[in-house]
């Protein structure tokens, strides 16, 4: 009777364990319906969404639907992609309020479905399967598209998730608003070609803004609907040209200046840039110096001498790390590196009492030197100078605040006859003078001396020029709703630079440390036996 009564007992008690743990289980996971939460323990949370997404899904308006045209057969290596991306927008989902609705299509099983992907611009992708001990290619796809209202934007190709949740957050961004913003780049005779020098940072900008080219010559003025003017080179501006962008200013326009002090030519030869807009700087308290800096901290560059091509370090590549990088400032807190070939330094003009908010966003090491004319910039010679003469120098600035026009206090030039530096004649077609704005309301512009690190010809050395670029372009157009995102999983692990000293201090311990901890660790063990010895001796005696 007592065996039975404890295999009762046992037995309830399983019974309620079973039961309670079974009841914590669905508690939990009703719980986890409502309540979303991981543990993300990566550097930068990169696999957690970032504030900024979390705000641009939570304040939706309406329904939000997300549909991902992926083909039902990939490759085994994509097969994780398509969980992954499962994965990133039951996160959205999670934030959304309800607000997000996710899809997964295969365009291939309907042709009607098929004829749509493609108008939306999500095009088959060829992609490598292995069958049968032989390769073959197949087509599929591998996009998604985000429907809101009565407007739609796809993302054609989800190669990686790399930058997949910027992709999604600024698309969600676009699909909301009635009108994109427009970024503007002004077209001078020296300007770097928007669709030739510019073409890649010109395609990375249209994914979320309208970009196009700015003439303001013969008198035009900025088009109101440019939120942000990016003013590369800035060579041989006339007066009524300096009066447009003064303006457009002045209206509270927001400028990102590639200003080159130091003009290169054929051979490795450069010279001075003269009329490079230095008084319209000036008036909002900054200068580009007429130097060019080298820095001990700098990338390789590639040269060709004859049949040889060689690549050596170049100071005149001046890198600057992380740690030359603002933390504060949200274009550059995230930021690894920065390449800026052939770059000025930007000064500070502005006196205190002028109330503006400057940030040197980069800036060199402190053992960086400025070169001026005659300039040599033979790669092949013993880069020297005196250590009094080096210095950190700022490489670029963010102002924000209230300026004063350049022409305050004066009249608006007239307008430009089509020759360079010849004002229109008086008389016949002579214009009414435009009225002159003489101060901006609180406004934001960055200063870099260097047009060239974000052209086609180093951002594929240097991709991390592109997202400051772009990091730069989102603060002033839109503050910093996309900064964080895009940056984030841009990580770079440079090397330490180290001086002279201590290149022969690493050396001689990475030459002497292994003997002498073999040394130590002999010495140790021969003293731990001799003392064992001793404590058995010890005991048998």
């Amino acid at each position: 009777m007592l065996r039975l009564r404890r295999r009762w007992q046992y037995g309830t008690n399983s019974l309620v364990t079973v039961l309670l743990v079974t009841a914590l289980l669905v508690l939990v996971n009703v719980l986890a319906a409502h309540r979303f939460a991981r543990l993300d323990l990566t550097e930068g949370r990169e696999f957690t969404l970032a504030p900024a997404s979390r705000k641009v899904v939570g304040n939706l308006d309406d329904l939000l639907t997300v549909t991902v045209y992926f083909s039902e057969k990939l490759p085994p290596y994509l097969v994780n992609l398509r969980a992954a991306v499962r994965d990133l927008l039951d996160e959205y989902r999670a934030f959304s309020k309800g607000k997000l609705q996710v899809k997964f299509i295969d365009p291939a099983r309907d042709p009607e479905t098929e004829k749509l992907v493609r108008q939306l611009g999500i095009q088959q992708v060829q992609m490598n399967v292995i069958e049968k001990d032989e390769q073959q290619i197949i087509n599929g796809y591998l996009g998604i598209a985000l429907y809101f209202e009565d407007r739609k934007e796809a993302i054609p190709v989800v190669a990686n998730l790399r930058n997949l949740e910027y992709d999604l957050t600024a698309a969600m961004l676009k699909v909301q608003r009635r009108e994109v913003r427009t970024v503007g780049f002004l077209s001078t005779k020296s300007a770097h070609a928007l669709f030739e020098d510019y073409a890649a940072s010109r395609r990375a900008l249209a994914k979320q803004y309208r970009v196009t080219p700015v003439d303001v010559a013969d008198g035009k003025e900025v088009p109101k609907e440019v939120t942000v003017l990016v003013l590369p080179g800035l060579a041989g501006l006339t007066p009524r040209e300096k009066f447009a962008i003064d303006q457009y200013i002045m209206r509270g326009g927001r400028t990102l200046w590639l200003v080159d002090s130091v003009k290169l030519e054929e051979g490795l030869r450069a010279s001075l840039v003269t009329n490079v807009a230095e008084d319209l700087l000036r008036a909002y308290g900054l200068r580009v110096g007429k130097q060019l800096i080298l820095d001990r901290s700098n990338a390789p560059a590639t040269f060709n001498s004859g049949i040889v091509r060689f690549s050596l370090p170049y100071p005149f590549w001046v890198k600057v790390a992380k740690a030359n990088l603002s933390t504060s400032h949200p274009i550059t807190n995230r930021l690894e590196s920065l390449v800026l070939p052939w770059a000025s330094p930007v000064e500070v003009l502005a006196p205190p009492e002028a109330n503006l908010k400057v940030t040197e966003l980069a800036r060199t090491t402190p053992y960086a030197w400025a070169a001026g004319p005659p300039f040599n910039l033979n790669p092949q010679q013993r880069f020297q100078v005196k250590p009094e003469e080096r210095r950190a120098f700022p490489l670029a600035v963010a102002v924000t605040g209230r300026f004063s026009s350049l022409f305050k206090g004066k009249e608006a030039p007239p307008r430009d006859t089509g020759k360079e530096g010849e004002a229109q004649a008086e008389g016949v077609g002579a214009e009414v003078a435009p009225k002159v704005i003489e101060e901006s309301p609180e406004t934001s512009l960055l200063v870099l001396g260097d047009s060239d690190f974000i052209t086609d010809r180093y951002l594929g050395a240097f991709p991390h020029n592109l997202l400051f670029f772009q990091n730069a372009v989102d603060w002033l157009a839109q503050g910093e709703e996309l900064i964080g995102i895009r940056s984030r999983g841009a990580t770079e692990r440079p090397l330490v630079s180290l001086s002279e000293t201590g290149k022969t201090t690493a050396r001689w311990l990475a030459t002497l440390a292994m003997p002498i901890l073999v040394v130590g660790f002999g010495l140790a063990r021969f003293g731990l036996r001799r003392r064992l010895r001793r404590a058995l001796a010890d005991l048998r005696g």
